[in-house]
């Protein structure tokens, strides 16, 4: 075989190889389609392009470069010379530096002031002649209450279906999460029946009054009416409450693996640069 001097990937046919990893095939395609999209081969110069889209993270294009390699290692197995060559083509392909991504602790929400955000709606009266709902506080901290102990999206939330949850002595219910992710958690089954009869759920579990599904904005919107009122000096972000469930089981011990898996995040390694904070203390040092 010919010596790939500059690793010519268009002569690899990169949709005919199959690494056997299912993230590093999705890229690979992904990669393909955005080659076909803007007229490119297959080629090194197509990869950097690529890698100079400011639309596309640094981690997406990692995970692509990755999985280029791997398809060069599984396509050149048998020629090592032309697959040094390659790889070392790779090699210059630069995904550029990683945006710090790590929560600021500052804005996580405590035990304590979710508690205050649900006391609050759990005592409180709509007051609002315009408004038809009385219950509507009591269906605030419900939310709040499953977005703080679960992790949730909002979009993950207000897309549960009845028919995705088994209750026996615990509620399991099956999440359709970013990039089609499927993944499992938890409620009480008391917590499912007191949600399904204050919001007399018949599709999805969270309904709003016309049986259908919460709108996401308008929700936003009425948390962070809530969250603003109780905790007046503190940015809110429905987000902020999945960032605070992680962050407190790392507190707890749990193991990152398994916080990863729960979150429905696409690797550990997105859950490390979020919530893993190491610096050095003086103590560390001396």
């Amino acid at each position: 075989m010919k010596e790939l001097k500059k690793a010519d990937f268009a002569r690899l046919d990169l949709a005919r190889i199959r690494t056997g990893n299912p993230n590093y095939d999705s890229r690979l395609r992904a990669f393909i389609l955005y080659c076909k999209e803007n007229n490119l081969s297959q080629g090194i110069h197509s990869l950097n392009a690529y890698m100079n889209e400011k639309t596309i993270s640094v981690s997406t294009k990692r995970l692509t470069k990755t999985a280029v390699k791997k398809a060069l290692e599984k396509f050149l197995e048998n020629d090592p010379t032309a697959l040094e060559n390659a790889l070392q083509a790779l090699e210059e392909v630069r995904p550029g530096k990683k945006q710090n991504i790590a929560i600021n602790p500052d804005e996580i929400f405590t035990g304590e002031e979710v508690d205050k955000v649900l006391d609050f709606c759990n005592s409180s009266n709509p007051g609002n002649k315009f408004n038809t709902d009385p219950d509507k506080y009591k269906k605030l901290a419900l939310i709040i209450w499953t977005l703080y102990y679960t992790g949730l999206r909002i979009s993950e939330l207000t897309g549960i279906r009845l028919s995705k949850i088994k209750v026996n002595d615990i509620a399991t219910i099956h999440i359709l999460g970013k990039g089609r992710r499927e993944r499992k958690i938890f409620l009480p089954s008391g917590k499912v029946e007191e949600i399904k009869n204050l919001f007399q759920s018949k599709k999805f579990l969270f309904e709003n009054r016309t049986g259908n599904k919460y709108d996401e904005r308008n929700l936003r919107r009425e948390l962070e009416k809530v969250f603003y009122n109780v905790i007046p000096g503190k940015n809110f972000h429905p987000h902020i409450l999945r960032h605070s469930f992680a962050t407190q089981k790392l507190k707890e011990g749990k193991s990152i693996k398994a916080i990863s898996e729960y979150l429905g995040h696409s690797s550990t390694a997105v859950t490390e640069d979020l919530y893993i904070h190491d610096i050095l203390s003086y103590g560390d040092l001396f």
